[in-house]
């Protein structure tokens, strides 16, 4: 008997292992378990010695079991230990499975051979690698699959050659809402639109979050009737305490059929089609990703780079739009107006380089180099005794800025200028995004001895109702109403209830756009102050606008 050929002592030791250990014959029969090995599986010796070893078998490994045996050729005296690190699933009595590293050697024993099978179980070390695994592969937040396992899949699915298109969502103006409510705020918009996504994607596409406040889906189905519904999801209002948070959503779509079926280049192409679509509305959009938007985004990030190296390089330079006084055409200032020559782009025009800035978040630097160049030119008339004014665009995120009025008093005193001489202009946009925030600054801005206008009066959303909080010195009436006066009634109307409102609140009123004279008759009649427009003068050169002084003197 084999148990009688086994050592004592070796018996002994074995039966201490908390390894199962199983000795069976060359055909797999049973001949001795030790008690861990009754623990683990819930036989008990008796029971499994004489069966054999398929026993503890799942089917995949006993359909395996004789070609797994008759894989070892050991020499003779020699004992060859296989199979160590091999994970695999057992089977208990009960039927469950249990995942456990085997390792099988072989011996003789009184003439005759025998196999020797430790087994271990791993349970505890699955369970951790796998959550390791997950950890590694999914995001903490959401449990979404992470920008990794989603590439990953992607991989296989572009693999199996069925062209799945690319979808990237991204939130627009989410870190907007952010800042106003909070870190935890951020955490549950994420999660509420992780769960929208998941909703309405369906089982049949592979949703993810792949980074920040982006997430992308993979489908095999109809990707822009997709990404429409993923856009009116995430844009339904978030429940947060007592209030209700809005977002806009961007979407971005690239087809596997646009690129060399690499997972890569079309989750890339997804997110810039993604930011395009963002970046061309406070409300965000869909964008497809083809060959003539990627050229766009190309030109973009070339211009990016280049404007960032024409601000720290100071390459920009002003030009100077003149301002005439309607009553007798006198000069009475400028607009100061960024240019930009690139000597690889060429001339860049504002239209471009201007919105460009302010979705890279330049628009500040920008603003900055422009408002030296500009108080430096004002300095230089007040120098000479010309009584002319600067006005000067500041932007929304200029007047974010707490310490605008610090830097521009720091300008003012280091270009040596009057401040008499300022005038900031700003957008009603700027002022009603937060009216209190935006009072607060501009009385700090105005107590420097500048003057504010207000730029594109009439475009804005509701800054009639907070226009008698803000100290404003003059309202500049848009362009859009101008060109269709005097020919359009509703136009001219509106014209005329600007200047009427201005007087009423003791402002000035200033015309931009004025390119022909019946434009000029009808605003000069009506009592506009200023004009401003191609009929007096286009955009000019410091030089030019010298010259132009020289024929309209200031009164």
């Amino acid at each position: 008997m084999f148990e009688t050929a086994l050592a004592e002592p070796l018996a002994s030791i074995l039966n201490t292992s908390i390894d199962a250990v199983f000795v069976t014959t060359r055909d797999g029969t049973i001949v001795w378990v030790n008690g861990a090995a009754e623990n683990m599986f819930g036989w008990s010796g008796a029971e499994m010695r004489g069966r054999n070893i398929a026993l503890l078998m799942p089917p995949p490994v006993k359909n395996q079991h004789d070609s797994f045996l008759a894989a070892f050729r050991p020499g003779r005296g020699v004992t060859h230990v296989l199979g160590i690190d091999r994970s695999l699933d057992a089977v208990r009595r009960d039927g469950t499975l249990i995942p456990v590293e085997i390792g099988i050697s072989t011996f003789e024993l009184n003439g005759d051979r025998y196999f020797a099978g430790f087994v271990r179980d791993i349970s505890e070390r699955r369970a951790a690698g796998e959550r390791l695994r997950f950890l590694a592969t999914h995001d903490q937040i959401t449990g979404l699959p992470n920008g990794m396992l989603f590439v990953e899949e992607l991989k296989a699915e572009l693999a199996r050659r069925t062209a799945p298109a690319v979808i990237v969502i991204t939130p627009v103006g989410f870190w907007r809402v952010a800042e106003r409510h909070g870190r935890s705020s951020a955490e549950h918009m994420i999660r509420m639109i992780a769960k929208r996504l998941r909703d309405a994607a369906g089982p049949g596409a592979f949703v993810g979050r792949i980074h920040g406040e982006s997430f992308a889906v993979m489908t095999l189905g109809d990707p822009m009737g997709l990404a429409k519904k993923l856009c009116d999801a995430v844009s339904l209002p978030i429940a947060w305490g007592s209030v209700h948070l809005h977002l806009g959503a961007a979407a971005g779509i690239a087809t596997s059929r646009r690129t060399d079926s690499a997972p890569d280049p079309l989750l890339q192409d997804a997110h810039s089609a993604a930011s395009y679509a963002a970046s061309r509305s406070p409300w965000g959009g869909i964008s497809l990703f083809t060959e003539d938007l990627g050229r766009r985004i190309a030109r973009e990030a070339l211009m990016e780079e280049r404007l960032r190296e024409a601000i720290s390089q100071q390459t920009l330079t002003l030009a100077l739009q003149p301002k005439v006084r309607a009553r007798d055409g006198s000069l009475s200032g400028a607009e100061a107006l960024a240019r930009w020559h690139d000597d690889v782009l060429g001339e860049v025009p504002p239209s471009e380089f201007v919105p460009l800035a302010e979705r890279t978040g330049l628009i500040g630097d920008l603003g900055r180099v422009m408002l030296r160049l500009a108080l430096m030119q004002l300095a230089d008339w007040q120098r000479r005794s010309l009584p002319l004014t600067m006005a000067i665009n500041i932007s929304a995120v200029d007047l974010r800025q707490p310490d605008l009025a610090l830097r521009l008093a720091d300008a003012i005193r280091e270009t040596g200028c009057d401040p008499v001489g300022i005038v900031i202009e700003l957008t009603e946009s700027a002022l009603i995004d937060d009216p209190e925030q935006a009072t607060e600054r501009l009385h700090a801005i105005k107590a420097l001895g500048v003057s504010l206008s207000l730029d594109d009066f009439g475009t804005g959303y509701s800054s009639l109702s907070y226009l008698r909080h803000f100290p404003i010195d003059s309202l500049k009436i848009d362009r859009s109403f101008v060109i269709d006066t005097p020919d359009i009634a509703t136009a001219a109307a509106v014209a005329h209830t600007v200047v009427a409102l201005a007087k009423s609140l003791g402002m000035k009123t200033i015309a931009e756009g004025v390119e022909t004279e019946a434009q000029a008759s009808f605003l000069r009649d009506i009592g506009v102050d200023v004009f401003q427009g191609f009929l007096f003068g286009r955009p000019l050169t410091v030089a030019q606008f010298a010259d132009f002084a020289l024929s309209h003197p200031a009164s």
